[in-house]
């Protein structure tokens, strides 16, 4: 009679650790329709996908600009521990600690090592691994206790079996994640400036409500930094340029509280541009309009509104 296997259970979290079988038995690989589909979804945001009419174009993921946004975003979301993330550069490979991981994963603690790509963001490069490990056959699934902790075990190797990705996720999560990034939510834009306020030294407050003749005035956020304060109202307009008669009635709606508060009205647009009248016409002026160029300077880290304080 042979003896019975001993079970391990993972040091971290002291869940039952799952052998892998990467062999498909039976073949094809019998996955759940819920399971399936998620995947199915996945593999329609793979990068350079141009055989496909279908796949998707999503500027957000595919721009290095919010490259570390969108990455970090969804490793938050898919509750990585982030000592179990190693990216790597993309000549280097992972064949001296492949084989642990390779045998057994824990059900619950996600791994995502993988080789980046120069000319792709870390999500395009992440479920580029995703898209290969599923062509080529390597990988299988680890079913939780719920499908939303469904694990799915998956490698990426070269031609000649050097291994370029380790991936251990759970990838409902992951497609909740980009899901929300690639959709038409008004707290996305939110949390992309505070994102962009704080590669440039600001410090992201808390919200208030100021007070001003019976009239209530709320943003969307408070930002600090050397001692001055902006206030952000974020706007969408359809139009390729901010409309001037908005700026000029906003100077006026702000005027009056924020000389009482001391802080600086700030108009954020992300989808539009300032034309060079209505840049003129706000110089010196109490109110400041970030147009979609000043966004992408944010994110590169330059300090556009200490400039524009300072009238460059």
């Amino acid at each position: 009679m042979d003896k019975p296997t001993k079970i391990q259970y993972c040091e971290k979290c002291g869940t039952k650790i799952e052998k892998i079988e990467i062999t498909h038995k039976p073949k094809p690989i019998k996955i759940s329709t819920y399971m399936k589909d998620v995947i199915s979804k996945l593999l329609w945001y793979t990068p350079n996908n141009k055989h496909s009419k279908q796949s998707y174009t999503e500027p957000i993921l595919e721009d290095k600009l919010y490259e570390d946004f969108c990455f970090d975003y969804i490793l938050n979301n898919m509750e990585v521990d982030p000592q179990n993330v190693t990216l790597i550069k993309h000549n280097k490979f992972f064949d001296n600690i492949e084989t642990p991981y390779r045998e057994s994963a824990c059900r619950k603690c996600q791994v995502i090592f993988f080789q980046t790509d120069n000319d792709q963001t870390k999500t395009e490069t992440l479920i580029r691994h995703i898209r290969n490990s599923v062509s080529h056959g390597y990988f299988n699934i680890i079913y939780g206790d719920t499908e939303k902790e469904d694990m799915f075990v998956g490698f990426d190797e070269t031609p000649s079996g050097k291994c370029t990705a380790i991936l251990h996720i759970q990838p409902v999560k992951l497609l909740n994640a980009i899901d929300f990034l690639t959709g038409e939510y008004p707290q996305l834009q939110e949390m992309l400036t505070a994102h962009a306020l704080k590669k440039c030294g600001y410090k992201i407050g808390r919200e208030e409500k100021f007070f001003d003749n019976n009239s209530c005035y709320e943003f969307d956020i408070i930002a600090e930094k050397n001692g001055k304060t902006y206030c952000f109202e974020i706007k969408d307009y359809k139009s390729k340029y901010i409309p001037q008669i908005t700026i000029t009635s906003q100077m006026l709606y702000y005027k009056n509280v924020s000389s009482q508060y001391n802080f600086t009205p700030v108009l954020l647009c992300d989808k539009s541009l300032l034309t060079e009248q209505t840049k003129q016409l706000l110089k010196g002026k109490n109110i400041i309009v970030l147009d979609r160029n000043c966004i992408s300077n944010l994110l590169s880290g330059i300090d556009v509104l200490e400039n524009i304080s300072q009238g460059n």
